[in-house]
């Protein structure tokens, strides 16, 4: 995910960009298939299937924590 990011910082247009959202007054978390990832977002690895989802504030009651993918 940490090129996924740094592509997204380096689009023009772009506001505000992913590492000020996260280092930022914002509270955003990450999670993968249901579960908060707390080792540094640029660290996911980017698996067939996962579920990232990224929240800014509040987190919801329910994430997603998988999808079926029709047989993908």
């Amino acid at each position: 995910m940490g090129q996924f990011t740094q592509i997204w910082d380096n689009t023009p247009d772009i506001s505000p960009k992913f590492e000020e959202m996260i280092n930022g007054d914002k509270n955003i978390k990450v999670f993968v298939n249901g579960f908060e990832y707390k080792d540094g977002y640029d660290k996911i690895p980017l698996n067939a299937h996962d579920e990232i989802v990224i929240v800014s504030g509040s987190v919801p009651p329910t994430l997603p924590k998988s999808y079926e993918f029709n047989g993908l």
